[in-house]
């Protein structure tokens, strides 16, 4: 399903079209699996909803063009 979106956003001129969207996904699904990781952000120390925005605003504005950035800049700033 990852792959699926990653794919409509680069039809539409959200996501930069020269991704690999199933590369990507695979390393987004890595990164969920970080944020969850007790270890890494311990829950009684990391407000898990920052460790997300902090991961993925970033990797995510990457991603994109500047029609995505504007996207995601204002999804992320609602969070």
């Amino acid at each position: 399903m990852l792959t699926r979106l990653l794919q409509e956003g680069i039809v539409e001129g959200q996501f930069r079209a020269d991704l690999d969207a199933p590369f990507i996904a695979r390393i987004m699904l890595a990164q969920f699996s970080l944020i969850l990781n007790e270890q890494v952000f311990p829950p009684d120390h990391t407000n898990l909803a920052d460790a997300y925005r902090n991961i993925f605003f970033y990797y995510v504005r990457g991603l994109c063009t500047e029609e995505g950035c504007r996207l995601a800049t204002s999804h992320f700033a609602r969070m």
